[in-house]
């Protein structure tokens, strides 16, 4: 609470500031780390386009699917309500039909080059992954696009983290699953 009165991480503490806000850190990142690799886009459609997605899959995505599997499946000390995995799972339709679109049209999400809105995305599917709960059946598009995610260094180490009490499918650290 004294660093972000909000309580929430994450917080980038620099010697002379604090950022909080995962959103206002990754635009700190990429403003100030100017290379190559450029993960909201070079223009600013694809800009604009890219934090439309974040915000989607952190609010939309999140409220609609995410959360009630954390809640549900990790976060509660208690079993399962049905309602909210069956609500879930429900949401989650609509969701993967979105998903498969914007793949099909663009390559990655938003264009052909990989953004940060893939990573949020796939951010998202890691934590229902690792839940056991993403329906890898009703999609082989999404599972090769995040099978390709997976693979990438920068997503790799997620794949390692552990919640106490709580085993990932054996699936979840295969690339190529």
């Amino acid at each position: 609470m004294e660093i972000n009165p909000v309580g929430q991480v994450p917080v980038l503490i620099n010697n002379r500031f604090v950022i909080t806000d995962s959103g206002a850190i990754c635009e700190y990142l990429e403003e100030t780390y100017n290379d190559t690799t450029r993960l909201f886009g070079s223009s600013i459609i694809i800009k604009s386009k890219v934090r439309a997605l974040i915000n989607w899959f952190d609010n939309k995505f999140y409220n609609e699917v995410t959360k009630y599997i954390i809640n549900e499946r990790i976060i509660l000390d208690r079993n399962p309500d049905s309602r909210f995995l069956h609500a879930a799972r429900h949401n989650l339709t609509y969701h993967i039909e979105y998903i498969e679109y914007l793949i099909n049209k663009n390559v990655w999400l938003v264009t052909d080059k990989f953004t940060l809105a893939d990573i949020t995305l796939a951010s998202h599917i890691s934590v229902i992954d690792y839940a056991g709960s993403f329906p890898w059946e009703k999609s082989k598009i999404i599972k090769e696009w995040y099978s390709i995610v997976k693979s990438m260094p920068c997503f790799r180490e997620t794949l390692s983290d552990r919640v106490p009490g709580l085993t990932p499918p054996q699936h979840y650290t295969e690339l190529d699953f």
